[in-house]
């Protein structure tokens, strides 16, 4: 993939169907597995009726760089550079 560019637009290269003008605004934290978050974004899909072809969800981690700010501009968010 290309580095430098959200998850959001390396997927958007590969699954162009995949995202999407966002409907929902989600916040998710470090401290949560993605594994756990993306469980329950699906029980809750399911148990709302949520069509994910046509509704959208935007998601911070999926649609900045997330490592921009804190590599290129030298500064401790404590990640280890």
């Amino acid at each position: 993939g290309n580095s430098g560019v959200s998850l959001r637009t390396a997927i958007a290269e590969q699954y162009p169907d995949a995202v999407g003008v966002s409907t929902h605004f989600l916040s998710w934290t470090w401290r949560y597995p993605v594994e756990e978050f993306l469980e329950t974004l699906a029980v809750f899909c399911r148990e709302n009726g949520v069509d994910t072809r046509r509704e959208f969800a935007w998601m911070c981690f999926l649609c900045t760089d997330q490592f921009d700010g804190w590599l290129n501009n030298h500064r401790n968010d404590g990640i280890e550079t």
